[in-house]
């Protein structure tokens, strides 16, 4: 039988479902001087604050037409990079910043001269240190979006996840979606991703938020005494949670990361940095699907760091790898879709709902990336 405290000591440590309440936005530094000029051979990047040029949707990259699939195309050199440490922060040690983390760990980020290190850091704290140039690079949820839209010269350019790695567990006695009308979901607080993600599943599935009561809970652990106790028809957990709930015998209604396209695992840094040094990001874009890569594809020696990594058994190592596998984002596209999808919801600001895509997103070094590794 699963050993239910194991799992609840490892909780904080696995799979963290980052809020994404509307944080209060500092107050943007000053921008460097214009004109800087970037790198030699460099792909261009826009000015430092400006609404990039508008782009393709980055849907995944396939093959051109008539191409001998069999053969990888042969991929461009990276431009030679000056080797430099950069910091990256993330809001904890968790299965939600696991490309960066698997890059940092395996030395793949190293490989284009980026000596990587990284600490955990509070949403806000972060920012703050990202556009005052303490730390370089932020591995977050979709509140990177938000401070973009706000005007803070920060642009996301890489997801890692194609949704949040959250599963809607219900009792026994809860059939389909429509069996939740009238009774209340669990959900980890009353604003941010769980609410969100909450209302957006329970939409696709024809049911109105209104319908249900959402019972914010504070915690995984929480939400699951939530369950037990007839409190709550049904939660929205994170990993290792899952593996609790259908070893009880609860029914899974949604894996909503399979379902709902939602901003998850994003990365970013300044629009400076992207206008003056392309290629050092180009470099991290690099390491990050290299490790994505090496994820899906060396499966005992992923467990065996997830294993390591969070100390936790190996059966409870191999069920959270499968469980974010399903949700990697192996080409780090950043859809529109989850992209409108996350300002859809955002009920605190209306008038961030129609934000256009290329005001919060800049995908162009990520696209030259997909180009050089013969992805594209």
């Amino acid at each position: 039988m699963f050993a239910r405290v194991r799992v609840a000591s490892r909780a904080a440590l696995l799979l963290v479902a980052v809020a994404c309440a509307a944080p209060a936005a500092p107050a943007a530094p000053a921008s460097p001087a214009p004109g800087a000029p970037a790198p030699s051979g460099a792909a261009p990047a826009p000015a430092a604050g400006a609404p990039v040029a508008a782009t393709p949707d980055v849907a995944s990259p396939s093959a051109p037409a008539g191409a001998d699939t069999g053969t990888a195309p042969a991929a461009a050199e990276p431009t030679p990079l000056a080797r430099r440490t950069v910091h990256t922060v993330y809001p904890a040690v968790s299965l939600s910043a696991m490309s960066y983390m698997y890059a940092e760990d395996q030395g793949l980020y190293a490989r284009y001269g980026v000596d990587a290190e990284s600490s955990g850091m509070v949403p806000q704290a972060a920012l703050a240190a990202l556009v005052n140039g303490e730390v370089q690079y932020a591995f977050y949820g979709s509140s990177l979006l938000l401070y973009a839209a706000r005007g803070i010269p920060i642009r996301p350019f890489l997801q890692a996840s194609t949704g949040p790695s959250l599963m809607l567990f219900a009792r026994p006695e809860i059939a389909d979606f429509a069996d939740l009308r009238g009774k209340a979901i669990s959900v980890l607080s009353a604003a941010g991703l769980s609410r969100e993600v909450a209302e957006l599943v329970l939409e696709k599935h024809g049911v109105s938020p209104s319908d249900v009561q959402l019972l914010p809970a504070g915690s995984a652990a929480a939400q699951m005494e939530q369950l037990r106790q007839g409190l709550a028809a049904a939660t929205l957990i994170s990993p290792p949670w899952p593996i609790t709930a259908r070893r009880e015998g609860y029914r899974l209604l949604s894996n909503t990361g399979r379902e709902i396209s939602y901003p998850f695992g994003v990365m970013a840094t300044t629009t400076a940095r992207m206008t003056d040094d392309p290629a050092e990001v180009k470099a991290v874009i690099r390491g990050t699907l290299d490790a994505n890569r090496l994820i899906r594809a060396e499966r005992d020696a992923a467990i065996a760091w997830i294993a390591r990594k969070f100390e936790v058994e190996p059966d409870v190592a191999a069920e959270s790898y499968d469980m974010v596998l399903e949700t990697q984002n192996d080409d780090g596209a950043i859809p529109r879709e989850a992209v409108a999808n996350y300002f859809r919801v955002q009920d605190d600001d209306p008038s961030l709902r129609d934000v256009p895509y290329e005001n919060v997103v800049d995908t162009r070094l990520l696209q030259a990336v997909w180009a050089e590794m013969g992805i594209r």
